[in-house]
């Protein structure tokens, strides 16, 4: 026979249940950086689907991932661009209640284009962040050179907007 849990503690065992969550996600993006052998084996795009299609039965929403003129990047670029796409997946399960992601990486001549939008609840954006989520996704970008945009409103969903040059600026 299982006992009620007291109205004044529901919250608490949320919040730690929450934390947990952050914990094991964030150790499996350290873990994953330490090796990032299916990137170097498999490329961007293949290492994206797969993470995408354990995410989706993880969570319940669809993402719809496009790729336009996919070619290799360092690796270093690569690993940024997926722990990116990563941390904005596990905000979009976290916070948004989105049903719907969609994921564009779009190759330029000179830049990445990449775009996650979600048809969730949106956020004020005014209002400080209270995790590390776009602040370490903003480090991870501006360590390759490259920009990361939000925009979000509530009920409007989030977008973010990230460009990443792909030429080292010598004229190559």
């Amino acid at each position: 026979m299982r006992r009620a849990i007291p109205e004044e503690v529901s919250p608490h065992l949320n919040e730690a249940e929450t934390l947990i969550y952050e914990v094991i996600q964030e150790l499996n993006f350290l873990i994953q950086e330490i090796y990032p052998i299916a990137l170097q084996e498999k490329g961007l795009q293949t290492t994206l689907r797969e993470y995408i299609f354990e995410w989706e039965h993880r969570n319940d929403a669809m993402v719809n991932l496009t790729v336009q003129n996919e070619r290799g990047l360092p690796l270093e670029t690569e690993q940024a661009v997926y722990r990116v796409i990563q941390e904005a997946l596990a905000n979009i399960a976290r916070h948004s209640r989105a049903k719907r992601a969609d994921i564009s990486l779009v190759y330029n001549h000179e830049v990445l284009q990449v775009m996650i939008a979600d048809d969730g609840c949106g956020f004020d954006m005014n209002q400080k962040a209270k995790g590390m989520g776009f602040r370490s996704m903003r480090e991870r970008i501006s360590s390759i050179r490259g920009t990361l945009q939000v925009q979000s409103a509530p009920g409007q969903g989030t977008r973010l907007i990230i460009q990443i040059p792909t030429r080292n600026g010598t004229g190559d």
